[in-house]
């Protein structure tokens, strides 16, 4: 958990550094053709599938659980204060052994689809809200052992509903915001709510 909170620290203070040497004067509304999003956060999954939902809410006392989630993104601004492109999300759910964080088991859901985004200013800045649609994944990677289920890489369909409010700073927009995802796939219904950082530029 400690890992994640300091790289994604890092990672945006590394831009906000590098965002107070543009030269452009930033009091002109200016709107790009195209825009990247990359976002992480805590966000717990919630299984339709008790096996599962048990299994990772309560583990041994030899595991961590640590719930995230990832957000890459790509958009086209077709108006002044909308973007629509598409989007990778994962949510990852993991179990790390206390004695050797080398041995891990994570639970993983995709989303790959649609993505649209209206920001009630210009792009970029002031409340937003986004809506993902499309194909989702189910996959399991075990280094450690711990089998939770044996049946892996289902899919299905899913959304995500993402709402926040972005800041903008200079080429750079931080974006955090509550996080919805609701994942149909083979094995279990997957909710997932939570809370995202992310940059938009």
């Amino acid at each position: 958990m400690k890992k994640i909170f300091f790289i994604l620290l890092s990672f945006f203070i590394s831009l906000n550094i590098f965002a107070n040497y543009e030269d452009e004067d930033d009091s002109e509304v200016s709107t790009k053709p195209f825009y990247f999003q990359f976002g992480l956060g805590i966000a717990p999954n919630y299984y339709s599938d008790e096996v599962i939902n048990d299994a990772l809410n309560d583990p041994t006392d030899d595991f961590v659980r640590t719930p995230f989630f990832l957000d890459l993104s790509g958009y086209a601004a077709i108006a002044p204060n909308i973007l629509i492109g598409g989007s990778l999300t994962a949510s990852i759910d993991r179990l790390t052994y206390k004695d050797n964080e080398d041995y891990y088991y994570d639970f993983n859901t995709w989303l790959i689809g649609v993505s649209a985004m209206l920001f009630l200013d210009e792009i970029g800045n002031g409340p937003f809200i986004r809506g993902d649609l499309g194909y989702t994944y189910a996959s399991v990677t075990d280094e450690g052992g711990y089998t939770v289920i044996e049946d892996t890489n289902e899919s299905g369909t899913g959304f995500n509903v993402i709402a926040g409010y972005a800041v903008k700073t200079g080429n750079y927009s931080y974006l955090p915001a509550f996080v919805f995802s609701q994942k149909i796939i083979g094995i279990s219904n997957v909710s997932t709510f939570g809370f995202t950082l992310s940059v938009l530029f």
